[in-house]
């Protein structure tokens, strides 16, 4: 999934007179999952991720000691945070209710995402590989074999596979 979705609730949510709640939030929301998955032997659904305190602060631009502050917040209503030594697991709490709509579920939501995006893909390759193809056939050697004896009938059946001809013998 290439978006997350943002209720236009937040505008009234208790901390969003400050941009550094909110970066955070949104940060978080980015970060967590959108499918179940594992990491270690961690087992983590939707809207769950590992991650750091630093790591956080790194990527919101705030101190660790403010992203603690934040997190300690947020900590019960908005979210549920499990701290280890190694790693800090969080959960967004009510994840479906962010990001799921009432007719249209995830689930459906990426399989359009994702056919969308592998047919452009397939688009930009095709192009981009008959691109290459044609560069790669005008830069090959011209072989004469009628004057050039020296090579074998392997070798110009190799060389008319790569130009897309067929071997006649």
């Amino acid at each position: 999934m290439s978006f997350i979705k943002l209720d236009r609730a937040l505008l009234n949510w208790r901390y969003a007179h400050d941009p550094n709640y909110v970066a955070l939030w949104i940060h978080i929301l980015l970060k967590v999952n959108y499918e179940p998955t594992e990491y270690e032997d961690v087992k983590l659904d939707k809207g769950e991720c590992i991650t750091s305190v630093r790591n956080l602060a790194v990527a919101t631009g705030l101190s660790d000691q403010k992203v603690r502050t934040i997190l300690k917040h947020l900590n019960g209503e908005e979210l549920t945070i499990k701290s280890t030594n190694r790693f800090t697991q969080i959960k967004v709490n009510k994840w479906a209710k962010y990001q799921c709509s009432d007719g249209e579920s995830n689930k459906e939501i990426n399989k359009r995402s994702t056919n969308d995006q592998q047919t452009i893909n397939n688009r930009i390759r095709n192009k981009e590989n008959k691109k290459l193809r044609n560069i790669y056939i005008d830069a090959l050697p011209v072989y004469d074999t009628s004057i050039n004896k020296n090579i074998s009938s392997e070798e110009e059946q190799e060389l008319l596979s790569l130009m897309g001809r067929k071997y006649e013998s």
